[in-house]
């Protein structure tokens, strides 16, 4: 009678590669994750870049930074949420009052503001981001964040 030859794999072989998958997935699996969370906070810091871009074209034109709470032709019309819809966007002029500019167009400018602060905070599923969970720009151009990331810009 002829032995049977194994052309196979055995039960040990089998639980050392699923030991070994195992390992690199705890390991590979928190990377992978940081990496998106990354790649989701450069849409806020685009989104608050691109606005800044706009307050300051807006400032040229008129004097003055847009308070983006007044939907007349003299505002601009600022996205409230980034395209992706991971971070929501504020915009906080300084100071904060508005008057008539005496055009007679009806016209409501911010005349008073001075600088502003945009502020992108993370909502949905970013919101697992705690050590990046909100960023700041305002008109000096300084950055800063909240949730106690050190490398968040």
């Amino acid at each position: 009678m002829k032995g049977s030859c194994g052309s196979g794999f055995t039960l040990i072989e089998l639980v050392i590669v699923l030991l070994v998958i195992g390992i690199l997935g705890t390991i590979a699996y928190p990377t992978y994750i940081e990496s998106v969370r990354k790649s989701k906070r450069a849409s806020a810091k685009i989104a608050l870049l691109e606005i800044a871009n706009l307050q300051e074209r807006f400032f040229i034109e008129n004097n003055s930074y847009s308070d983006n709470l007044n939907t007349n032709s003299c505002q601009v019309a600022y996205p409230s949420v980034t395209p992706d819809t991971f971070y929501d966007l504020t915009i906080t002029p300084v100071p904060n009052t508005t008057n008539l500019d005496g055009s007679g167009a009806n016209c409501i400018v911010n005349t008073a503001a001075t600088g502003y602060t945009v502020t992108a905070t993370a909502i949905g599923t970013q919101v697992a981001d705690t050590g990046c969970a909100t960023f700041h720009l305002d008109s000096q151009n300084q950055k800063s964040s909240t949730g106690g990331g050190t490398n968040c810009w």
